[in-house]
């Protein structure tokens, strides 16, 4: 059976080799909650300088997320998708701050970066256009908002200060016995 953390997580991959030969930085991948996510952070900073450098840029596939099985004969699974391509940032900055040091130089070329790497994959199936259609939000100083807990408080999403691109909706189809 094919597992889509594990599909996205190659995917990062190969786009980590691009971005690095543009820029010079490595792609993380993190799945999972965003409490789980937040804690892996947290634990990073808590921990080696080494554990501190592989926090960002990264990219997060946000679980759980809906599967659809046996829909078509040659479909192992048809996933929809939230990710977030985040990078730490300051607090202090303003939204121009943000997309000048953040967005542009950052966040955008790995968005850019991943979407290509998807869509040259030969086990996911492309809408026509050979596109895969999703919805792109930039979000500035994502810790800012908030996230109602089970007992009714509110909480910011990370401890951390940072900007994200969200990739929602991203309907990820992915074949059967296809060869990378």
């Amino acid at each position: 059976m094919i597992n889509v953390v594990d599909v996205i997580c190659e995917i990062v991959g190969k786009t980590s080799a691009v971005v690095e030969k543009s820029t010079g930085k490595k792609v993380f991948y993190q799945y999972g909650n965003i409490i789980e996510l937040d804690g892996i952070l947290q634990s990073y900073s808590n921990s080696t300088k080494e554990f501190r450098e592989q926090k960002y840029p990264a990219i997060f596939l946000l679980t759980d997320f809906r599967e659809r099985r046996n829909s078509h004969p040659d479909y192992e699974t048809e996933a929809f998708l939230q990710l977030l391509i985040v990078e730490g940032s300051m607090k202090e900055y303003s939204t121009a701050d943000r997309y000048g040091k953040v967005f542009k130089p950052v966040l955008h070329p790995i968005y850019e970066a991943f979407i290509k790497q998807l869509e040259k994959d030969s086990r996911i199936v492309k809408q026509k256009y050979g596109v895969l259609p999703h919805d792109f939000i930039n979000r500035s100083l994502i810790s800012g908002f908030e996230l109602r807990t089970q007992s009714g408080k509110t909480k910011n999403l990370f401890s951390d200060y940072i900007d994200a691109v969200e990739i929602n909706n991203l309907n990820l189809i992915i074949l059967k016995n296809c060869m990378i």
